[in-house]
């Protein structure tokens, strides 16, 4: 960051250790816990977004596959193809971020509050 293109905010010139000092001194021990409730909802909600909507897209291409199975053949979600569980691991991965994305963006402004106010 070139030095001579304005002011720059004194934390972002101090380093880890500078920035450590700053945040305890201006917020104290709470500081350091800034936005972790909104990171804690997003993993706890994303975990059972994304598990959640795995297992039921699994269980949709067991029926999908038992549909096409003889009689006497029982399929289960072990007997899916590696394509199949990728796709629902895709799936479910855009779930998780479509259902959590307001969260992450609810703890990003939570944690850049300050520099944000300041400027």
């Amino acid at each position: 960051m070139p030095t001579n293109s304005g002011s720059v905010p004194k934390a972002l010139r101090s380093g880890p250790l500078g920035m450590i000092k700053d945040i305890y001194t201006q917020n104290g021990v709470r500081g350091f816990y800034r936005g972790h409730m909104p990171i804690f909802l997003h993993e706890t909600g994303g975990g059972a977004a994304w598990f959640g909507s795995y297992e039921a897209i699994c269980h949709l291409l067991v029926q999908h596959e038992q549909s096409k199975a003889p009689k006497d053949v029982t399929i289960m979600q072990k007997d899916l193809q590696a394509p199949r569980c990728m796709l629902a691991g895709a799936i479910a991965g855009m779930a998780y971020n479509f259902i959590l994305f307001p969260a992450d963006c609810v703890k990003s402004h939570m944690q850049t509050e300050d520099v944000l106010r300041n400027h």
